[in-house]
């Protein structure tokens, strides 16, 4: 199996992972720890997978950019700064939540259900591309 179907298989699973913690969450999260728990291991791998998908979506954006220097209207130049965008709204959160006391603050909880929502989308689109390349 080649680097690029590793990563997009990687990606799949992380995304799957995060969409399943995120809709189950409610269920149990509010009467355990273990919720939290979940979320703090899960935040690892989506920091991994963050840094991953930019690699691989700058890839595609500047081959697919080629010589011709256009900028910003393709599908991989979308993909690429949507991820990018996810991750300085990630890293500065999972900072927050891994590395300081943790607050119960509502604004960060928006925004965590922001990112939630969309990195299982971005993962699962840009680990299918790289599983069918």
């Amino acid at each position: 199996m080649g680097k690029n179907r590793l990563i997009g298989l990687y990606l799949v699973v992380v995304g799957a992972a995060v969409a399943l913690q995120f809709i189950l969450y409610p269920l149990y999260g509010n009467s355990t720890d273990a919720g939290i728990t979940i979320w703090l291991t899960l935040d690892w791998f989506m920091a991994l997978g963050l840094v991953l998908a930019l690699y691989t979506t700058s890839r595609r954006k500047q081959a697919d950019e080629g010589d011709s220097g256009a900028c910003c209207s393709s599908a991989p130049a979308v993909m690429f700064y949507g991820t990018a965008v996810l991750a300085l709204a990630f890293f500065p959160n999972w900072f927050g939540e891994a590395f300081t006391e943790h607050v119960n603050d509502t604004a960060a909880w928006t925004i965590w259900h922001l990112i939630d929502s969309v990195l299982p989308v971005l993962f699962v689109v840009e680990g299918r591309r790289l599983l069918r390349a």
